[in-house]
């Protein structure tokens, strides 16, 4: 008996241990049903919301989820953006969601692409699943849709006390990334190639910096 209760002990150590160091997905915050599973989780609360912003944070332990949306299937705009920037449990992480139009006539209008932190290059197809078409120009696609979030980084970082996230922690380390890619972009803009050398530029960073 003695060994049965040292075992489902040690068992489920165990799982508490894996529950505490399992890291959530970014892609989750995009898929609402799995995104309230996320607030239920960190106990988040909504705190700010306009048009195209909305901030959930948990006072206490300081975990934080900015969301910046634009354009939409109902109105049938070209391009659809989703970004999102979190830090729970201590893991800073992004999502973004592209989608661009592809016509009134097809079943599919909308074909979607994603991006986390970690994303050195986009899969040429539908994020989504829901249709068979492929990018016709993944590397370029990745190279617009990092452009736009780091974008999106900047407008975050700039306007935190508006939102009221003056309190939020970024990890350094992610600051100095952004900065530095910022600065990139700003000296390839007139770079005919630079898209084509993001993705290189990015994977030596991510490596040297582990």
């Amino acid at each position: 008996m003695k060994k049965v209760i040292c075992f489902l002990s040690v068992l489920m150590a165990a799982a508490c241990l894996f529950a505490a160091g399992a890291k959530w997905k970014p892609s989750d915050i995009y898929h609402q049903k799995k995104f309230d599973k996320l607030i239920q989780t960190y106990n988040l609360t909504k705190t700010y919301t306009n048009d195209k912003i909305e901030v959930y944070k948990n006072e206490d332990t300081k975990d934080w989820v900015y969301i910046y949306r634009e354009g939409s299937e109902e109105n049938y705009d070209k391009r659809i953006y989703f970004t999102a920037f979190a830090s729970l449990g201590g893991v800073f992480d992004s999502c973004m969601v592209y989608g661009g139009f592809t016509s009134h006539a097809k079943d599919v209008k909308y074909f979607y692409s994603y991006i986390n932190e970690g994303n050195t290059a986009i899969p040429k197809g539908d994020f989504l699943g829901r249709s068979t078409y492929v990018w016709n120009n993944p590397t370029w696609i990745f190279w617009y849709m990092f452009r736009y979030r780091a974008h999106i980084f900047t407008q975050l970082n700039g306007f935190k006390t508006i939102m009221g996230l003056e309190d939020v922690e970024i990890p350094e380390d992610v600051v100095e990334r952004y900065a530095y890619f910022s600065e990139w972009l700003i000296e390839n803009n007139k770079d005919e190639e630079a898209y084509k050398k993001l993705r290189g530029e990015y994977s030596a960073y991510l490596k040297a910096h582990k």
